[in-house]
């Protein structure tokens, strides 16, 4: 909904450097921000495909998807995708994805505040 209102779909990461800016915007965001958690969780594109391991996309731009990184290198057991944004920037899950329920609002006891919009480049 919020991506649909600014015209953009709910996108993910194509590249290791599109990864490095979402982690840059939000560790910003979290140094200006009033909030108590240690962190937030931002949606990104992918839907787990009914029981199996593959996963939908939205993003029709998207092609390769090579700028998501799994925690501990696996895929968990949820079906929508977020990432893990830390003050801690040193913290292992700053930046990495997880699956999660998806209507799940927080996660070791993180929120889920935020969502990466895209639009095609120009």
């Amino acid at each position: 909904m919020v991506c649909q209102h600014l015209n953009a779909t709910i996108t993910g990461l194509e590249t290791l450097k599109e990864l490095e800016l979402a982690k840059e915007g939000m560790a910003q965001y979290l140094s200006t921000s009033t909030t108590p958690y240690q962190g937030i969780g931002v949606w990104i594109d992918g839907k787990r495909k009914s029981a199996t391991q593959e996963f939908q996309f939205q993003d029709p731009y998207l092609k390769q998807h090579s700028g998501s990184e799994w925690y501990l290198g696996k895929i968990g057991t949820g079906d929508c995708v977020r990432m893990m944004i830390f003050r801690n920037t040193g913290d292992s899950r700053n930046g990495k994805l997880f699956t999660v329920k998806c209507s799940s609002t927080m996660e070791e006891y993180v929120p889920t505040s935020a969502v990466i919009c895209g639009t095609p480049a120009e």
